[in-house]
């Protein structure tokens, strides 16, 4: 479920339907948007930054290639993982093989990082204008304060709530 159909359907939802009905306001708000939410989507404060994170990755490889399947491809190995290092690192008694796992992931999001930086810096990741244009002032209440994005941000954010303040 987890590393299959959950994928699927994020990546669906929002990728396809999201992004797709946001980008006539511009690439970057979209993309941005549904990064967002998908942060939101996974209902607690240790996964929001790296939903997010990955969320904005999706949502660029979507936006250049309109294909879904990239990204469910990408978010299904993204979730696999930890279930294929899981019994690994258990069987081994692997406290230096889970720091060696961590550290790993740690450097590749620097790069990643440094890499996105970079590629901004020389304008290497652009993104079209907007089709529908949009108030100067104001736009944020047309894309945010809408009936259908009010009742989602409430419910991501009443379960992001819980997720704090329930026990593990």
């Amino acid at each position: 479920t987890v590393c299959i159909l959950a994928p699927i359907a994020e990546e669906f939802i929002f990728r396809k339907l999201l992004i797709d009905r946001l980008a006539r306001y511009g690439q970057w708000v979209a993309v941005f948007t549904s990064a967002l939410l998908f942060g939101l989507f996974h209902g607690n404060f240790s996964q929001f930054f790296y939903a997010f994170g990955a969320g904005l990755v999706f949502g660029y490889v979507y936006i250049k290639t309109g294909k879904v399947w990239y990204t469910m491809l990408l978010h299904g190995i993204i979730n696999t993982i930890p279930f294929l290092l899981m019994p690994l690192i258990e069987g081994v008694g692997g406290l230096g093989l889970l720091l060696f796992t961590g550290l790993l992931l740690l450097c590749i999001a620097i790069a990643g990082g440094t890499l996105l930086i970079v590629n901004l810096a020389r304008k290497r990741i652009r993104f079209t204008p907007r089709v529908s244009i949009l108030p100067q002032k104001g736009w944020g209440k047309i894309i945010f304060l809408n009936p259908g994005m009010i009742c989602l941000l409430i419910g991501c954010a009443g379960y992001f709530c819980i997720s704090i303040f329930t026990p593990a």
